[in-house]
């Protein structure tokens, strides 16, 4: 915690030796440990969090980037290494764009869309898009209610809202007071799976043939997510385990 707000203040030249402003740097660390106390999750504080080698920027518009999307992330590039030809890619539910803007990053030749409900996201997302200097379209839709704009793409890659009722009282006040609403929690509280039938549903009707599919699970429901999708639709579907041995992916592909 004291070296990412050292090298926070080193980015605001406040730890500038030639000129230190003593009143200047008591006055950030003050406001730092009056929002800690206040539960404000760090990266808000900051307006930074770090996904792969890159550092986005982030406010309470957008979910923080989490170590298992970053995983997520990672098996989706590995999983396509060979494939050299330009790939449309939809990111469902783009939150900070930390998906999308990474996917262009590492496969530069690639089409890349990012979706979001939330114009407050998606101007986050804009922006860092901007300051890594790739392009992505970014598009302000309602995937549950959308119909437009969803075909045509050979990847689909989500980190969709996946907490239900069950799981309120594991969460810490920091995520559940300042962390938005809409990207942590299932659209039906009761069913933590409801925005993945949807995916599923979508899919089924929008996703070519031979197209994949690259999903962050809620580990309680894994195989009730899996279950999901029509295995006649789909002729690969493999349940990836996270560093921490949890059930956290779903890469499925659809059959020719």
């Amino acid at each position: 915690m004291a070296n990412i707000i050292c090298d926070y203040l080193e980015k605001q030249n406040i730890g500038d030796r030639s000129k230190v402003d003593f009143q200047a740097i008591n006055e950030t660390l003050n406001h730092i440990v009056d929002q800690i106390k206040q539960d404000v999750p760090i990266q808000y504080i900051l307006g930074e969090a770090p996904f792969m080698q890159w550092m986005f920027y982030v406010n309470k518009n957008v979910l923080i980037p989490r170590p298992e999307t970053e995983e997520l992330f990672n098996y989706a590039i590995r999983s396509l290494s060979s494939t050299i030809e330009s790939l449309k890619v939809l990111d469902i539910g783009t939150g900070s764009g930390c998906l999308a803007v990474s996917w262009k990053k590492s496969r530069m030749k690639d089409i890349v869309t990012g979706m979001d409900i939330s114009s407050e996201a998606l101007q986050v997302a804009a922006q860092n898009s901007r300051t890594l200097n790739v392009e992505v379209e970014w598009v302000q839709a309602d995937f549950l209610q959308e119909t437009n704009g969803l075909g045509g793409y050979d990847v689909w890659i989500s980190n969709p809202p996946y907490i239900g009722v069950h799981e309120f009282e594991k969460m810490g006040t920091n995520v559940l007071q300042h962390e938005p609403t809409l990207a942590l929690f299932s659209p039906i509280p009761e069913d933590a799976i409801s925005f993945y039938r949807t995916i599923a549903e979508k899919a089924s009707l929008f996703l070519p043939e031979g197209a994949q599919l690259f999903l962050e699970l809620n580990e309680f429901f894994a195989s009730e997510i899996q279950s999901l999708f029509d295995r006649r639709v789909y002729n690969s579907g493999s349940i990836i385990k996270d560093l921490q041995g949890k059930d956290r992916i779903l890469h499925l592909r659809k059959s020719l």
